[in-house]
């Protein structure tokens, strides 16, 4: 006597899309073409989160684009790892720490890679820790573009070849962080930062 599941079965061996089945998954691709360069698909996808990208010709450039965004959101609390910005925005009068505390206006983060599908950042213990790109109000991330890859799986490939061992944490973050869980009403920082700006050393 047949059952339900042996039914179920026959039925769908015998449609004609079963051979798809047998297809070798590595071979499909499951995604769309990207068109267009990686940065430009990352900045297009990031900025549709509510992100923000900042493309800058070089070093310098960048550091510029950085103080000129804290200076005009009156930024006065930082938050940051990185030695240069430790001592840089030190010396130019703001109050900087790499110990967390809940007056933190700004945290300024290096990250491991971009995904440009997804307009996603990629980081890690090993880069941030765990808690400096949750807790600020404002996430400012440094990247070059060597670092952007064309998705998620391109970026863990290389986060498995750059590690011996994986990072303790590994977090994918796509645009400020948000929640329509209260009455379907989205609500932009609702667990993280309110904005996420990345700029990006065209190098």
């Amino acid at each position: 006597m047949d059952t339900s599941r042996t039914k179920i079965l026959r039925n769908v061996k015998d449609r004609p899309f079963a051979k798809l089945v047998k297809a070798d998954i590595d071979k499909v691709d499951v995604y769309k073409t990207i068109e267009g360069s990686l940065i430009d698909v990352f900045k297009s996808e990031i900025e549709a989160v509510d992100g923000q990208a900042i493309i800058c010709k070089n070093k310098k450039d960048l550091d510029d684009a950085i103080q000129n965004f804290i200076k005009e959101n009156k930024l006065k609390n930082i938050y940051t790892f990185i030695p240069d910005y430790l001592q840089l925005y030190k010396d130019k009068g703001y109050k900087v720490s790499k110990v967390f505390d809940d007056k933190i206006d700004v945290s300024i983060t290096h990250c491991e890679y971009l995904s440009a599908r997804t307009g996603t950042v990629i980081v890690s213990s090993k880069v941030t820790g765990r808690r400096i790109n949750i807790f600020a109000p404002t996430h400012i991330v440094i990247a070059k573009k060597s670092q952007i890859v064309k998705d998620i799986d391109e970026g863990l490939d290389k986060l498995t070849n750059k590690y011996k061992n994986l990072p303790s944490a590994i977090s994918f973050i796509t645009g400020p962080s948000r929640t329509a869980d209260i009455e379907k009403t989205l609500i932009i920082g609702a667990h993280g930062p309110k904005k996420l700006i990345v700029f990006i050393e065209n190098n």
